[in-house]
């Protein structure tokens, strides 16, 4: 590669580097690594009501903006309940928090299988198939996913409470 070509691309890439390195600087108040205050929740107005422990991802948005994140990293069906765990995570780097935490809520009854279990050791389904009441049933399994999700966030902002406590 010429001299002159690796130039031209050597002044974009400084750039955008001062650039990165300015704005990491500002998150982490020049320290290299997120600061303490950085990483500890924002400490709410005295006038405002914490928000419900219900809603763990409005708790989240407003301790931490947008800086958390989680992933599901287990996610399966045990009968009629199901079952979640969730991996949250504050900052970035090597100093993130991590919390993890099983949700578990029950698959609404009545949606799509009326009856279910076994005579002389054969399973049997009465009401399975493919019509509207199976797509119901398919419909409370994802919402159970979703509330166990939030049973699973709730459990990690409980365990980060108790770290800050």
């Amino acid at each position: 590669m010429s001299a002159e070509r690796e130039s031209a691309m050597a002044s974009p890439f400084d750039a955008m580097l001062q650039a990165n390195r300015r704005q990491f600087e500002s998150l982490t108040d020049g320290y290299g690594a997120a600061s303490p205050a950085a990483l500890a929740p924002a400490k709410p107005p005295s006038d405002a009501r914490p928000p419900a422990a219900s809603d763990p991802r409005r708790v989240l948005n407003d301790r931490y903006g947008r800086g958390w994140r989680h992933e599901i990293t287990e996610r399966r069906r045990d009968g009629n309940e199901v079952v979640v765990v969730c991996k949250l995570l504050i900052g970035n780097g090597e100093t993130a928090v991590t919390k993890t935490a099983p949700g578990r809520a029950r698959i609404r009854p009545g949606a799509g299988i009326q009856l279910q279990g076994s005579a002389d050791g054969v399973a049997f389904r009465v009401g399975a198939g493919t019509g509207p009441a199976d797509r119901g049933r398919a419909q409370s399994e994802a919402a159970a996913f979703d509330a166990a999700e939030r049973d699973a966030l709730r459990g990690c902002v409980a365990m980060l409470r108790q770290a800050h406590e």
